[in-house]
């Protein structure tokens, strides 16, 4: 997405006058907005409407934010993702992150979210900074021999990568991420395969 470039915005949730209200303050920002229900086929809606964002209502009831997020940065040329809360906790917003979000923003502040599209929209991530610091904390834990080589793994590679650091068996990675644990598994064969590694307990251990 080029700087300055941001013109469509598509908002899904489920409150129609939540939605409502936040497609009429962004249009008064000169963006042309769209709304959908959850039950929609957002990707889609996406490939046809060709926003610069997706902003998601993450709290709605059944839009499984994860699982819908993830779907959406598959996308051929995909749009921006922010996460729309009741509460910016950072436990949510690495969630965000892991999913492939790029911002997570309280529903309840609509200037907060103008800036982040604002941020979004010159290439950076919107996260608080407690969000940031447990971040870059996990990377931390990362096993040092590992380094540089995990900018060869997939956006889906990492988010299992980390997930597996955190300690996360391959039946909760699944459930987490809305895949099958065959899936996982051989995601986990990739990974080691990419990182030159033989066992899972090497992901773990440097």
């Amino acid at each position: 997405m080029d700087k300055g470039k941001v013109k469509k915005l598509l908002i899904v949730g489920s409150n129609v006058f939540e939605m409502e209200g936040l497609r009429t303050l962004l249009e008064d920002k000169a963006y042309e907005v769209k709304t959908l229900r959850k039950k929609e086929d957002v990707p889609t809606i996406v490939l046809k409407f060709s926003p610069e964002i997706v902003i998601l209502d993450a709290e709605a009831p059944g839009l499984k934010a994860r699982a819908l997020t993830t779907r959406i940065r598959e996308i051929k040329n995909p749009p921006k993702v922010v996460w729309l809360v009741n509460e910016r906790k950072p436990e949510v917003e690495i969630e965000c992150l892991l999913s492939g979000g790029d911002g997570c923003v309280s529903k309840f502040d609509p200037d907060l979210l103008y800036r982040s599209i604002e941020v979004i929209r010159d290439g950076e991530l919107f996260f608080s900074r407690r969000a940031i610091a447990k971040i870059l904390k996990g990377v931390t834990a990362l096993p040092k021999f590992i380094g540089d080589k995990v900018n060869v793994l997939s956006v889906r590679e990492r988010q299992i990568l980390n997930l597996v650091v955190q300690g996360l068996t391959n039946d909760d990675i699944a459930e987490k991420l809305y895949i099958s644990p065959e899936t996982v598994k051989t995601h986990l064969k990739n990974i080691r395969r990419k990182l030159g590694i033989r066992s899972r307990r090497q992901l773990t251990y440097s």
